[in-house]
């Protein structure tokens, strides 16, 4: 695949099946961009996300920067989820998040609407019974459930009021920008995650028998080789 030739060639090294399935994810991104200039709107299918699991530092992230910013000069911008809460309260507002990729784009619009927007830190917006796993205090329904709800609206694709500046105590001249055509791609270590799918031996699915092993996993195919 020639875009994956082009990230080798900048030096990038490991990570066969990433590189395979990012370069995929581009393809498939330009691809629909290419038919919706041309007006052929006509049974295009919805955008696709992305989720990249993997340990700190095996090269998620820097993948992303590498392949649209520097290959194929398509605005994105790469945010640390964990510095943003739901609208309205301490932190960064999560619509800073299409800010950033606003200016990235030369807050030209209709070039942010065709970027990219990966999510680092994104399984620390685990919840779990309600509450988010970051920390116990009073502030984790903010930065849990509170900005899964948030992000869920740009997520799906909606069009939103996005501020032009990212200090939040000014008001400021807001865009209204659609991330219908705008792929997000979710990067963490999701901890655990490894040992909750392999864990699932005594549960039983359907109508095994309740010591019947599954023949094959279903929904998931996540192996030593993934981290």
């Amino acid at each position: 695949m020639a875009i994956a030739k082009r990230i080798r060639a900048c030096g990038y090294v490991g990570q066969e099946r990433a590189v395979k399935a990012i370069s995929l994810f581009a393809y498939r991104h330009l691809n629909r961009l290419k038919r919706i200039k041309a007006h052929q709107t006509e049974n295009l299918p919805k955008k696709t996300n992305m989720l990249f699991v993997g340990p700190t530092g095996c090269g998620k992230t820097h993948l992303v920067e590498l392949l649209f910013s520097r290959i194929l000069h398509i605005p994105a911008v790469v945010v640390d989820i964990t510095n943003y809460t739901e609208t309205g309260y301490v932190g960064q507002d999560p619509s800073h998040i299409l800010t950033r990729l606003l200016n990235n784009a030369e807050r030209n619009v209709k070039q942010a609407e065709t970027g990219i927007v990966c999510l680092d830190e994104f399984d620390k917006l685990a919840v779990n019974g309600g509450e988010s796993c970051i920390t116990n205090s009073g502030s984790n329904y903010l930065k849990g459930l509170g900005m899964q709800r948030e992000l869920l609206k740009m997520v799906e694709g909606q069009k939103l009021s996005v501020p032009m500046g990212l200090d939040k105590n000014s008001v400021g001249t807001q865009v209204e920008i659609d991330t219908a055509n705008i792929p997000f791609i979710a990067c963490g270590a999701f901890s655990g995650l490894k040992t909750l799918i392999h864990g699932q031996h005594g549960s039983t699915i359907g109508f095994l028998q309740k010591n019947e092993e599954p023949k094959e996993k279903i929904a998931v195919n996540y192996t030593e080789e993934d981290v």
